[in-house]
């Protein structure tokens, strides 16, 4: 379900099946197994593939300058009537691109859960499930789904390990810290792929061993890019929110300024001196695509799931991930180790 309206898709016989939302997945029980934060993680990523909000927004920038024109152009005809008719026209054709966006959305997300042995429909596992005829049928729902599709099978035991390192917490996630960064991907076989957060916080909670040190060297050096474009504005944000706030609060003193500029403003301004920073510093601006690519790579990571490659048989220098399906092609110094 996404934004009150079920989202649809087909199952590998044609049915019709009703996407599990993001939502019930982030609440589910198993939600404390890594294995499973991981792969909730990657069915996010995934969705991004099919999003059309920015470009839904997008619609409202024409609309703005028409109605603009309109109203210079026609002084006479009602200012109501102007806005109401052109924010009518420019809300049904943006609800219009972000419905050609769900089956893109759908498809991205069903794959995704399906590599890693969930059902789509209602988040069963299908790792353990027999195969037959080369399909696998979800005891629960009813779906049925190919067995080729079904890359990984996991228990999704749960486990807390300790000194983790920190990721993205949901407090911070509500508050929309550590986003932005890189949407998708395209591999070495021209083909568009969701992509890893640049945090990497499920991926790493999720490994052990010599992939989990990999994983935070690859999340240590993404990191390292973009540090001028994410401290500037912070800088920024403090300082211009810390000045509107002790201003707003120092003008209390004068019997003119109304009750509301230092009750209402100040507040808001000294929330907004520490929100905004910490928003500009925990995000991922100045991260690209390509820096992800290289870091990953570099240590035989795959650049769309975090896939351990180590080992992978490769054609050339071209690897195939087994989990995702997606190809890699590494360079002459690429080392795990590094």
């Amino acid at each position: 379900m996404l934004l009150g309206r079920p989202v649809i898709l087909q199952d590998d016989t044609g049915v019709r099946r009703e996407l599990i939302s993001l939502g019930a997945l982030r609440r589910d029980e198993r939600r404390a197994a890594p294995a499973f934060e991981a792969a909730v993680d990657r069915a996010a990523r995934a969705r991004l593939l099919g999003g059309t909000g920015a470009a839904s927004l997008a619609v409202l920038i024409p609309v703005w300058i028409v109605i603009g024109v309109v109203r210079a152009a026609l002084p006479q005809v009602p200012a109501v009537l102007v806005y109401l008719v052109g924010y009518s026209a420019g809300g049904a054709l943006a609800y219009l691109i972000w419905l050609g966006g769900l089956s893109v959305y759908a498809q991205a997300m069903a794959a995704a859960l399906l590599a890693d042995g969930i059902c789509p429909a209602c988040a069963y596992n299908l790792g353990a499930q027999p195969v037959v005829d080369g399909v696998a049928v979800c005891p629960e729902c009813g779906a049925t789904w190919r067995a080729d599709r079904i890359r990984s099978r996991h228990q999704f035991a749960s486990s807390v390990r300790a000194g983790a390192p920190g990721g993205v917490s949901g407090l911070a996630r509500f508050l929309g810290l550590g986003s932005g960064g890189p949407t998708s991907i395209t591999d070495d076989r021209a083909e568009r792929r969701p992509i890893v957060s640049p945090w990497l916080a499920s991926a790493i909670r999720a490994a052990g061993g010599p992939k989990r040190e990999r994983l935070i060297a690859a999340r240590r050096e993404i990191r390292r890019h973009g540090r001028v474009r994410r401290i500037i504005p912070a800088a920024f944000f403090a300082f211009a929110c810390g000045f509107l706030a002790f201003n707003a609060f120092k003008a209390r003193r004068f019997p003119s300024t109304p009750t509301s500029m230092w009750m209402f403003v100040a507040p808001s301004a000294a929330i907004g001196a520490v929100y905004l920073p910490l928003s500009s510093l925990c995000g991922c601006s100045g991260i690209t695509a390509d820096h992800v690519r290289a870091a990953m790579l570099r240590r035989r990571l795959c650049p769309s799931c975090a896939a351990d490659l180590d080992g992978v048989p490769t054609g050339g220098r071209l690897c195939h991930c087994q989990h995702c399906g997606a190809v890699w092609q590494f360079g002459p110094a690429t080392s795990p180790s590094q």
